[in-house]
């Protein structure tokens, strides 16, 4: 007999994540803290949207339009799920279009830096895992579809290191 995870809202799986975050990674919600500082996100996933914040007593999630934000990123399911998995890194996602980010240039290197802190401490937790596995079963949203398989060596280089790489003979068969 398996038990199903609950339905969350984005605004409690935030809610979740920070929470885990500070009891079983400690230094690491701290320096997430210290990375974000008082700044105020608008977080969009699929078709939902949170604003969050740090205040004296911890992270504060509200509705969207509830205040000014400093930034804002933007996904989607399959690119948070590939991402924790390590398919997919953060620059690739942002480079292939599948992660929009908005602020000025400080406010977006914190918001990488954030999402790098909680990648890195989502690998190490298994409190942050078991949310994880909540996420990826969660029965209110689309199911998991598989990565795509990575491009073949010949699609990521350009024609002058194809050149390259066939002088060199290390182009495959």
């Amino acid at each position: 007999m398996s038990i199903e995870p609950p339905a969350r809202t984005l605004a409690e799986y935030v809610g979740e994540l920070i929470g885990r975050l500070a009891a079983s990674e400690p230094a690491a919600f701290e320096r997430l803290r210290e990375v974000v500082g008082g700044r105020r996100a608008r977080i969009r996933l699929d078709g939902e949207a949170v604003e969050v914040a740090f205040d004296g007593f911890g992270l504060v999630v509200d509705e969207p339009g509830t205040g000014p934000v400093d930034g804002e990123g933007a996904t989607d399911r399959a690119t948070t799920l590939e991402l924790l998995d390590g398919y997919l890194e953060v620059s690739d996602a942002l480079v292939d279009g599948r992660l929009h980010v908005t602020g000025t240039v400080d406010d977006i290197d914190r918001m990488f830096l954030a999402i790098e802190i909680l990648l890195d401490a989502a690998a190490r937790s298994p409190a942050l895992q078991a949310l994880a596995g909540d996420y990826r079963a969660d029965p209110g949203r689309e199911p998991r579809r598989a990565p795509p398989p990575p491009p073949a060596p010949a699609e990521r280089v350009d024609a002058s290191e194809r050149a390259l790489l066939d002088r060199l003979g290390l182009l495959p068969d």
